[in-house]
């Protein structure tokens, strides 16, 4: 049956005393699941949802959450999770976009939508029943997950059950399976990466273990060596703040009996921080390149690291990879070009948007990310920068990722980002960014590039700042740094 409501609550034949889901104060078996999700199916069929309907969910307790979410998908209906710090208009321009049925949030809102507090869903489902409700053979799409495009309006991909269970697929004959044992949750539900490893888990059979969004370094590594925790997703923000905490304290999150898969998602993280995640929190550390449309695409384990640190790894199983010219010819190896992706774990569509209409788009069967990269001969990805961020100087492309993974070798870089701002001769000049150490001055930066990068690629100005400005995602939002330029004189070269 291609229901995820029916292949997770069968695990409750094989492992019914095996927690699912747990929290700070309750736990679910899996038999306990099946009952709290056929009386979450009860209340939700009660109040009109049925196969097709989307129920728009904003709770802080992701725990009850997923409840939630299994619930609908057994009455064949669509979820799609908002971050419960949404603030309430642009909840209710979700609504209206993604048109839903109701929304279960922590406290109801008096808008133009069907609002449920989270108090209201608790009376609910205290008076429901454990219907005996078959889970819905065609179900319509299991999420629609947000995107903002470049338009800043609201948008969101339709994935399917089917979808969702290739995207567990794509890790086969890969080492990750194992991480699915015991997941640490520690961002919401409405960040795609981490609900991908939620699902991907309960669909293993294995156990979920919530953990508050807003947490510190020192309680996140204690809960994942408290709880023996096999597998954590997490943005490279959280992750460098965690490796920050094991570097002064000297504490990390192995146990004699446990050694834990740390995931960076969201965004890519520099070799060198790689080889520091593996030195001080665990040697089990994985980069995964992926982007909500189609799941992940491609992979780098801690055993290719030393050899291929620089790239995103190699495509996953049934995922095809290409790099492709502004006509959509493949490109021999080594070139650099637009990727392109064709996969089983693709959305069926999106919401909100026409598929053309940002930077990421669909052609047919393939999916260009709006990423810049090249394949090299043994067919591993190395990702260059997004099209709208490769500089033109000189005519001449050059391109923002190459010029960060240099700088980042540098003695005293914590973090760099490159980009491009008008020049009247070139065109356009470069401007690097960088968190550096106190020691490490805007001059030295300088003349490290002017030794270890060729004349064509030197920044002609170099800014120090405190901290990048960071989506939700982790990743640099760099039209924030362009600001900055307009603003700030700073040491040129």
């Amino acid at each position: 049956m291609e229901n995820l409501a029916f292949a997770i609550l069968e695990h409750r034949r094989t492992r019914p005393e095996q927690p699912a889901v747990q929290s700070e104060t309750r736990v679910h078996t899996y038999a306990e699941l099946e009952e709290a999700v056929k009386k979450a199916a009860s209340a939700l069929q009660a109040m009109g949802i049925t196969q097709g309907s989307v129920v728009g969910m904003a709770l802080r307790d992701a725990h009850e959450g997923l409840i939630v979410m299994i619930g609908a998908w057994m009455l064949g209906a669509t979820c799609n999770t908002i971050d419960f710090r949404t603030p309430a208009a642009a909840r209710e321009e979700l609504a209206k976009t993604f048109l839903h049925d109701v929304f279960i949030e922590d406290t109801a809102a008096e808008g133009a939508y069907r609002s449920v507090s989270h108090a209201e869903w608790d009376s609910l489902i205290a008076s429901a029943p454990v219907a005996e409700i078959t889970p819905c053979e065609t179900p319509a799409a299991a999420s629609i997950l947000l995107t903002s495009g470049s338009t800043g309006k609201p948008a969101g991909f339709r994935i399917s059950h089917r979808a969702v269970f290739a995207r567990y697929g794509v890790w086969r004959g890969t080492p990750l399976p194992q991480a699915y044992t015991r997941v640490l949750s520690a961002a919401p539900l409405s960040f795609g990466a981490n609900l991908g490893w939620v699902k991907s888990a309960l669909l293993h059979g294995g156990t979920i273990v919530f953990f508050p969004p807003v947490y510190r370094p020192q309680d996140l590594a204690a809960a994942i060596r408290k709880h023996q925790i096999t597998g954590v997703p997490l943005v490279p923000t959280a992750l460098r703040d965690l490796l920050a905490y094991a570097r002064e304290t000297g504490e990390t999150i192995t146990t004699p009996t446990n050694v834990p898969f740390l995931t960076a998602s969201g965004a890519a993280i520099s070799s060198k921080e790689l080889e520091a995640l593996r030195k001080y929190l665990s040697p089990n550390v994985v980069q995964v390149y992926a982007s909500s449309p189609v799941g992940a695409v491609t992979a780098i384990f801690c055993d290719e690291l030393d050899r291929k640190g620089d790239t995103v790894g190699r495509p996953l199983s049934g995922v095809e990879v290409e790099i492709v010219d502004d006509n959509n010819t493949p490109l021999p190896p080594n070139s650099i070009g637009q990727i392109r992706v064709r996969t089983p774990s693709r959305a069926d569509g999106i919401i909100g948007r026409d598929a053309r209409s940002a930077g990421d788009r669909f052609e047919g069967d393939w999916y260009y990310p709006h990423d810049v990269g090249l394949i090299d001969s043994e067919g591993y990805l190395k990702l260059m920068g997004r099209s709208s961020e490769v500089i033109i100087r000189g005519g001449v492309n050059i391109y923002p990722q190459e010029l960060e993974h240099v700088i980042a070798t540098c003695k005293g870089v914590k973090d760099v980002a490159a980009i491009g701002y008008p020049d009247a001769r070139a065109g356009e000049e470069i401007a690097i960014f960088a968190v550096v150490e106190p020691s490490l001055t805007a001059e030295d930066l300088l003349a490290f590039c002017r030794k270890n990068l060729t004349a064509d690629k030197r920044p002609k100005r170099v800014l120090i700042v405190a901290e990048f400005p960071l989506n939700q995602n982790g990743k640099v939002m760099k039209r924030k740094l362009a600001r900055l330029l307009e603003i700030t004189e700073e040491t040129e070269a």
